[in-house]
């Protein structure tokens, strides 16, 4: 019987973490529209709405002004990512709530749709007006500020009937619950988390966690904003917050990531705002080394798993991954290559033509992955190839990219992200719904005299106060005796720095404290 065992070696160029971890670049894989139900000016209060690009790049630009009968106080707002629908609440009757839908057509030229009747009504008023990924408004209720209690439930924005088995009991924290629940305003984002803000002496910030349960829903607090707010907007990857007062209109950005909370701004172009909402076009892209085979003294074949994922909440179109294994290998080094789905949810058609070099392009132009059902806004493609000429110094680093867009025109949006080693968990590592910060980027490794009995093996790397945080995990360590990191300062040279046993743990890390910049 063959007892022998694999020594699984980890190596690590120090410049290339650096460049990867450090180096700053502007966001490309998510970008928003901020959709506010406002006014002209601050001093206005007669109803329109805006929808405005770049508002964190200090560059705002409106790319629609539209009036239609909403009144500015007393009223609602939230985008539907199931139809693709501005909706208003209208609630300034007392007593009943009318609700209408309308379509802005933000996947082809912005218009803007005039409220006449509306699309439904309720007996009774509502105070939130916040949508999940299915379509449905989140609400709070029965707030109690002594006891910091309240209700949280999904509604049927049909009916207007609660959705049985959703309600739970709300916990604010103590010593941070809102003094009112009558100004705020909650917000989703598109991978499932929410934000709220409450109260105005002073509002607060809050992330609702447990709200599908078991056991009751938590308000989370974060932190206090310095004036009244009571709107909130997931955009360009931060949390928005506005509101007024005698002082004027502004807004304030919540760094999801980093949670610190941004100076005041003034709302953008002059405008008023009652309530905000958004619109996300996102895209994001995994690539994990799945496994291979030694043909020879120089040569592998190779197999890539890469995920793409629609991470907005509208439909992503004109959808591609490009991967030019050329890039990576070297010219007149690859072939063999064949492509196929892995799974494929989204109903994507695969480029034949693809080969990795002159044709790069791994889908077939003209397509869309939608955002709803969120159980069809992604695809897995394997890519398989044989490489030759290899060397057993060098790592070859190698990356998909996912590019799509939603609009038409000059209200076309494009995002674009390069893939981040390891498998769909690995998209958007902090959960901040953008799959782009630094560290979100790291191209696959591989190293030819390092073949292993892997399964999903994922390696990240990340720089923390000086030091290199290497975190890696192998589903499967079936005959592994231990893993050897190496390090390198030049990609070529290496050092053995640390040696861990294979103890069947579901995740390892090192931290390399030795780092020089």
């Amino acid at each position: 019987m063959d007892t022998r065992k694999t020594v699984m070696v980890i190596v690590f160029a120090i410049l290339t973490i650096l460049a990867c971890v450090c180096a700053a670049s502007a966001q490309q894989s998510l970008k928003s529209i901020l959709i506010n139900h406002g006014s002209a000016s601050c001093a206005s209060t007669t109803g329109e709405q805006q929808m405005f690009t770049g508002v964190l790049g200090n560059s705002p630009a409106l790319l629609a002004n539209c009036t239609n009968g909403i009144p500015f106080y007393n009223a609602f707002t939230a985008y539907n990512p199931k139809d693709k629908k501005i909706y208003f609440a209208d609630i300034s009757t007392g007593g009943t709530t009318k609700m209408y839908a309308l379509n802005y057509n933000f996947s082809g030229v912005i218009n803007c749709p005039q409220a006449v009747t509306p699309d439904y009504v309720y007996n009774y008023g509502i105070s939130q007006l916040c949508f999940d990924q299915d379509g449905n408004n989140l609400a709070i209720y029965n707030y109690n500020a002594g006891t910091g209690m309240a209700n949280v439930k999904r509604i049927d924005v049909a009916s207007g009937t609660d959705i049985p088995g959703t309600d739970r009991p709300l916990a604010f924290p103590s010593g941070n619950s809102p003094n009112s629940l009558a100004w705020g305003d909650m917000v989703f984002m598109p991978n499932g988390r929410v934000f709220m803000t409450f109260g105005n002496t002073p509002s607060k910030l809050y992330e609702l966690v447990n709200f599908d349960g078991p056991g009751n829903a938590v308000a989370v607090f974060l932190t206090n904003i310095p004036k009244p707010c009571f709107s909130i907007g997931y955009v360009d990857g931060s949390l928005l917050v506005a509101g007024s007062d005698a002082s004027g209109c502004y807004y304030y950005t919540w760094d999801i990531d980093h949670q610190t909370l941004s100076a005041e701004a003034p709302f953008p172009l002059g405008k008023s705002t009652a309530d905000i909402t958004h619109m996300n076009v996102g895209g994001g892209a995994s690539e994990e080394l799945i496994g291979g085979s030694i043909v020879n003294n120089n040569t592998a074949d190779i197999i890539y798993h890469v995920v793409i994922k629609n991470k907005g909440n509208i439909d992503l179109s004109n959808v591609q991954v490009s991967n030019r294994l050329t890039n990576t290998f070297g010219q007149g080094n690859i072939s063999n290559v064949s492509v196929s789905f892995v799974s494929n949810p989204g109903g994507l058609i695969l480029n034949p033509s693809y080969n990795g070099d002159t044709d790069s392009s791994l889908l077939m132009p003209g397509q869309q992955i939608s955002n709803y059902p969120v159980s069809v806004d992604s695809a897995v493609i394997r890519i398989r190839f044989r490489a030759t000429n290899l060397l057993p110094t060098k790592i070859y680093y190698n990356s998909s990219l996912v590019s799509g867009s939603a609009g038409a025109g000059a209200n076309m949006l494009q995002v674009v992200d390069s893939s981040n080693n390891g498998t769909a968990a690995a998209i958007d590592i902090n959960a901040n719904g953008v799959s782009d910060d630094a560290g979100e980027g790291y191209p696959t490794p591989f190293v030819y005299n390092i073949l292993l009995p892997l399964q999903q093996l994922s390696l990240s790397a990340r720089l923390q106060d000086s030091r290199v945080l290497l975190q890696w995990t192998n589903k499967n360590e079936l005959g592994l005796l231990e893993y050897q990191l190496e390090r390198s300062s030049d990609g070529m040279q290496f050092t053995t720095i640390s040696k861990s046993a294979a103890t069947g743990k579901s995740a390892y890390l090192y931290i390399d404290q030795n780092m020089t910049a």
